[in-house]
C-alpha cells in the first residue's frame, strides 16, 4: 500500500466521504486516485494529515509498519512516565531541602551543647 493509499484509508477508516475528507485538508480527490496516486505527497501535505488526525501513527502513514492508529495506552503509559519521573524530581528536591535543614539544626544544637558545657 502507498502513501496515497493510506491516506485514502484514513478517510474510509473516519467514514468520510473522500471529496470532502480530501478538500478539509486542502487538497484534492484526484490526486489520490488513477495514475496520479504513484504520485509523491510534500512533507507539508503530510505534516497536515497528521496534525489534522494526532491518533494517526506517523510510522504507519509514511512506511506503512504497524498499526494505523497510535496505541492510546501506549500514549497514557508515556504519559504517566513523564509524570511519574516529575513527581519523583520533585521528592527529591523537597527531601533534600529537609537535609539541608536538618543538617542546619544539628550545626545549631552542637554549638548549643558546646556553649552549655563551657564553665
Amino acid at each position: 500500500m502507498t502513501i496515497k493509499e493510506r491516506v485514502v484509508h484514513i478517510a474510509t477508516h473516519k467514514g468520510l466521504g473522500k471529496v470532502s475528507f480530501f478538500s478539509a485538508l486542502g487538497l484534492s480527490y484526484a490526486n489520490f486516485k488513477g495514475p496520479q496516486k504513484l504520485s509523491a505527497l510534500s512533507a507539508e501535505t503530510l505534516v497536515r494529515i497528521l496534525r489534522q488526525y494526532p491518533e494517526i501513527s506517523p510510522v504507519w502513514l509514511l512506511m506503512g509498519e504497524g498499526a494505523m492508529l497510535r496505541e492510546e495506552q501506549q500514549l497514557n503509559e508515556q504519559s504517566v512516565a513523564l509524570a511519574a519521573e516529575e513527581t519523583q524530581q520533585h521528592l527529591i528536591q523537597a527531601q533534600d531541602k529537609t537535609i539541608r535543614s536538618l543538617e542546619r539544626q544539628i550545626e545549631f544544637l552542637e554549638r548549643e551543647i558546646q556553649f552549655l558545657r563551657q564553665p
